[in-house]
């Protein structure tokens, strides 16, 4: 920390359009903006190092998306706003401990986990898996804040959230709260579909 120049500042302004810090790009490297930067790695599966390295500022450059460039929402392409909280809030659980029956971040379960974010940010939906798939709907592409489901014994078993470049953040019993890929092998094997909750 310390840093402190154009560079930084246009680090902090892209954080900021995404929704992951609050604070002014005042160009200095301080703990906001490193706190900020470590939850869009965890969201963005690059490594947390709270470190603007090269990787980071790819990522960054290919999600950062310029206000004017956003196109009015519409049924297929929602509110980006309303999705970067989403999974800006499922970022900062990253590293909580699974518990069975979990909604709270003592610890969650893969659907209390999707429940509780969603809760959270305004949304009533359901707590089981079964219920949330029936809930939404099929979309062709996910899209950030979208759940993706699998099928892990049997129908729709297991869910978890996507957060872009083919990666989800969900609810491990092994892991806990943890950010995996869609194209990992397990994954990519049992996956489903892709449903939104939003803009229904």
């Amino acid at each position: 920390m310390g840093d402190k120049g154009p560079v930084v500042q246009n680090i902090q302004l892209y954080l900021r359009d995404l929704g992951y810090l609050e604070d002014n790009a005042t160009g200095e490297f301080d703990e906001a903006t490193r706190d900020a930067l470590q939850a869009f790695q965890r969201a963005n599966n690059v490594e947390a190092t709270g470190v603007a390295n090269q990787a980071t500022i790819d990522r960054l450059e290919d999600v950062h998306v310029l206000p004017g460039d956003v196109e009015e929402p519409t049924p297929e392409q929602p509110d980006v706003e309303e999705r970067q909280e989403l999974i800006y809030l499922a970022s900062t659980l990253v590293g909580t401990p699974f518990v069975f029956g979990g909604a709270t971040p003592d610890g969650f379960d893969a659907s209390g986990f999707i429940y509780y974010v969603y809760s959270q940010k305004g949304h009533s939906i359901p707590r089981t898996i079964r219920d949330q798939y029936e809930a939404s709907r099929s979309v062709e592409r996910p899209n950030v804040g979208d759940l993706v489901f699998f099928d892990t014994s049997g129908g729709p078993t297991y869910v978890g959230m996507y957060v872009g470049n083919q990666t989800f953040v969900h609810a491990s019993q092994s892991q806990g709260v943890t950010v995996s890929s869609l194209e990992q092998g397990y994954w990519n094997e049992r996956f489903i579909e892709a449903r939104t909750m939003i803009a229904k």
